[in-house]
């Protein structure tokens, strides 16, 4: 007991000791805070701190009475104007790791904090910067707390928005975008009543010029939608989102009405005219130059706002129309350099060059709604194929200098980007064999350049003096001076970007359509891959390399493509395995890493295909192995193998056919008591009448006539064929007497033919035996007639009790019992 109490009061001095520890550690912590605060390397080493004191969570876990001082400290701090950078920065580190009491009691202090250093020109930029950024994570915090959520719904929300409308468009920053967006996706409901404050605030961004703005400004505007009541199950936000895209729709074809009002369009068949457009500011300015520059700049801000939209998560489902959406993509794109027309004036000129970046907007727009609706747009299959087909046509350049940047690089860029998602979401109902003849020699010039070639001219010789001659020698020396002095310098990774585009875009266009495509295709795509492959290994310098294949990536996209040639063969040309092995072996010494590692985990690969654990179906299989395996399978299906006995005339349960110069007997009846039964009452019907005997011999009595001899056989059917013309003239007094006709020498496939049911009928009708010494013997006469190997074995048997048994692994054949 005396132990016991021993340990006990070790164990306690020790919690109290690590308590200790704990406290002494926290202010150390706060000792380390206030020292770095006075430096004079205040920014650099406080920042660091606070970025060590993240990633160590120092402050998680940690009992209430040691972090009681961080937070007065830091409330301290928030308090004293000269101070409160340090405090929000501190409190931005220590509000991920804050517990939920402490939170609930400081939340509502610190939020109004916050907003009060917000206030314009009440501090620095830094400062109210920082109050923003932890604006915004007390707001994300405080969503998962319902009575705290309410309160800061009635009284902290209407000073958010009373000082966004306060900062003008050039003093916003990120951080209040960020915040603002936080709020309206957060607390949308407590929002409603200042919908449209909120609205005229955010469309007064759309002119900005800077792209993060932008960004924000275009999240923002996507969550207008949420503001207010979602009514039952969201209904009113399903419809106010539906509203809000028509509207965003019909304000983008109002621009395009201005820009394109003196060039010739298409009918738009997806006018949204008679929808709401955004209340957007007059443009003042008077100068069609700039005018036609801010339009543009508008058009892109409002699609990025659409696309946002399309991608953006919401709390209830999108009620998304694809043909608004899909009319201005196309309205867009229809227009290019060459359909602006001969008519040249500034405002076409100025159009003419913001058009690539039109364009790239209207790819990205269609980016958005192929992510959004995914394989809901394969109706549009053909449409959204035939709009990127034209873009790269028209941007298409055939023979370009090697070692130059192309033109419109950005936009073919673009559209390979385009192309390659649609792929990736629809795969095989993609539409794209529809295009892949026009698409491949437009890809095949982003990716494969010729280099200059030299060539030489062969000129007449001079009939003049030698003087002539050396002048005309001359002139052609200074001639070809003159063309080297026109060459330019290539550049190593020119046109690197929409090489890396182009090639990804065919390896999913195998991915989708391989054997959809024609095999010239796959031809031109393994020849040219192969090629570029051998120049590459074969060159000893970087310099050497061909154009843009300087670049790593270049060369990892099309040792992928080589890849993709081969586990996407064709059905008719065969994939270039040998090549690829080849190729990839080599590859492994890339200079590149990444292109090496590749190389050797596709060469894993291919190794385990050519060369496979187990057998594939692909190989030769042995049949005798197959019946082998299958000989004892569901015994309880096989018919047992006993001596059956039964008369053609008496059996109308079982047909008889002939194919394939096999008598094969089909059985309906499985209950072996009634056959039995009934092969008795056959037995006796054959002792009676002396008929034909049916009999299926087993397979080692087939092995061991075949092993006897033929000739036995043959001395036996030409006894039997002297006894039957003895016999000849008697049948066929009897058969005329009965009234039944039959017709001689009958080719052997018509008597096949006419083997039906009624046939079958009339043959049964003779007595036994004579059905057996005619049919049998006339079908054997015909058959050796044809093909000259009897089908149907006539021969005499001493044996009066022969019995025939069914085996349907042997043929079954016809034997003439003797009396």
């Amino acid at each position: 007991m005396r132990r016991y109490h021993t340990c006990m009061v070790f164990v306690v001095e020790n919690v109290e000791l690590g308590y200790i520890n704990i406290i002494n550690i926290m202010d150390g912590m706060l000792t380390l805070f206030e020292t770095i605060c006075h430096s004079d390397y205040q920014d650099s080493v406080l920042r660091a701190f606070l970025k060590a004191c993240n990633d160590q969570q120092v402050f998680v876990n940690k009992a209430s009475n040691a972090i009681q001082p961080i937070v007065s400290n830091i409330n301290s701090k928030l308090n004293s104007a000269t101070s409160r950078l340090e405090g929000l920065l501190l409190l931005k580190t220590f509000l991920p790791q804050c517990s939920i009491d402490i939170f609930g009691d400081n939340v509502m202090f610190w939020m109004q904090l916050c907003l009060k250093i917000g206030e314009v020109g009440l501090n620095k930029y830094e400062a109210s910067n920082t109050a923003y950024q932890v604006l915004k994570i007390l707001l994300q915090m405080s969503d998962h707390l319902p009575e705290i959520k309410r309160k800061i719904s009635s009284g902290i929300v209407p000073k958010i928005i009373e000082n966004f409308q306060h900062i003008k468009p050039e003093e916003v920053s990120l951080s209040v975008l960020d915040c603002l967006e936080q709020l309206m996706y957060k607390y949308g409901s407590a929002c409603g009543q200042q919908r449209d404050v909120l609205e005229k605030c955010i469309i007064q961004y759309l002119d900005c010029k800077e792209s993060d703005v932008v960004k924000r400004v275009a999240h923002c505007l996507a969550y207008l939608p949420l503001l207010g009541g979602g009514g039952a199950v969201g209904s009113s936000h399903i419809a106010s989102w539906k509203q809000h895209q028509q509207t965003l729709c019909a304000t983008l074809h109002g621009i395009l009405d201005e820009l394109f009002d003196d060039i010739r369009e298409i009918p738009n068949s997806y006018s949204c005219a008679t929808s709401k457009k955004l209340d957007l500011p007059e443009i003042k300015e008077t100068s069609s130059l700039v005018r036609v520059h801010i339009l543009v700049t508008r058009f892109i801000n409002i699609s990025k706002c659409l696309q946002a939209m399309l991608v953006s998560k919401f709390p209830v489902e999108k009620t998304v129309l694809p043909d608004a959406i899909l009319g201005v993509v196309c309205r867009g794109l229809a227009v290019n350099n060459r359909s602006l027309g001969k008519k040249i004036s500034p405002d076409v000129l100025m159009i003419s060059a913001m058009l690539p970046q039109l364009h790239i907007t209207m790819l990205r727009l269609l980016d958005s709604l192929v992510i959004c609706c995914r394989r809901n747009l394969l109706p549009y299959a053909p449409l959204i194929c035939r709009m990127i087909l034209q873009t790269l046509k028209w941007t298409s350049e055939e023979k370009w200098l090697y070692g130059m940047e192309k033109p419109y690089c950005q936009l073919r860029e673009a559209a390979c980007n385009s192309l390659k998602l649609w792929l990736q979401v629809s795969n095989s109902g993609s539409c794209v064999e529809l295009i892949a003849d026009q698409i491949l020699p437009l890809l095949i010039q982003d990716i494969w350049y010729e280099k200059e070639s030299v060539t030489l001219i062969a000129q007449k010789k001079n009939k003049g003096n030698k003087s002539q001659r050396k002048t005309s020698g001359q002139e052609q020396v200074s001639g070809v001076n003159v063309r080297n002095s026109k060459r330019h310098v290539p550049n190593e990774t020119a046109n690197n970007t929409v090489c890396r585009a182009a090639l990804q875009l065919l390896q999913w266009i195998l991915h989708s359509a391989a054997p959809f495509l024609k095999s010239t295709v796959h031809r031109v795509l393994q020849e040219k891959t192969i090629g570029t492959l051998f120049e590459i290994q074969r060159s000893s310098n970087p310099e050497d390399l061909p154009v843009p294949f300087s670049e790593p990536s270049c060369r990892l996209e099309l040792y992928q493509l080589l890849y993709t040639l081969n586990i996407e063969p064709h059905t008719i040309w065969p994939p270039p395995t040998q090549f690829t092995l080849h190729m990839l072996a080599m590859g492994r010494d890339d200079t590149d890493l990444k292109v090496s590692a590749f190389c050797t985990s596709s060469l894993v690969a291919l190794e385990k295909i050519i060369h496979p654990s187990r057998g594939t179906l692909q190989f030769p299989v042995d049949l005798d192995e197959i019946l082998d395996s299958t000989k004892n399978y569901n015994q309880e299906f096989v018919i047992p193998l006993i001596e059956h006995t039964f008369s053609i005339g008496e059996s109308p349960e079982k047909n008889i056919n002939i194919q394939n110069d096999e008598v094969q007997v089909d059985q309906k009846s499985t209950n072996d008591v009634e056959m039995k039964e009934s092969l008795k009452k056959e037995k006796e019907n054959i002792n009676s009448f002396e008929d034909v005997e049916i009999v299926c011999e087993e397979q080692e009595d087939d092995k061991d006539r075949k092993e006897g001899g033929e000739g036995q056989v043959e001395e036996e059917l030409e006894e039997q064929e002297e006894e039957e013309d003895e016999g000849d003239d008697d049948d066929d007094d009897e058969m005329e007497e009965d009234g039944v006709e039959y017709v001689e020498n009958e080719e052997c496939s018509e008597f096949e033919d006419e083997m039906t049911d009624d046939s079958i009928e009339s043959i049964c009708s003779l007595p036994k035996a004579r059905q057996g010494k005619s049919v049998a013997k006339k079908f054997q006469e015909e058959r050796e007639n044809d093909n000259g190997s009897p089908l149907i074995d006539i021969a005499e048997s001493d044996d009066e009790n022969n019995v025939p048994t069914i085996d349907h692994k042997q043929n079954v054949n016809l034997r003439n019992g003797s009396k």
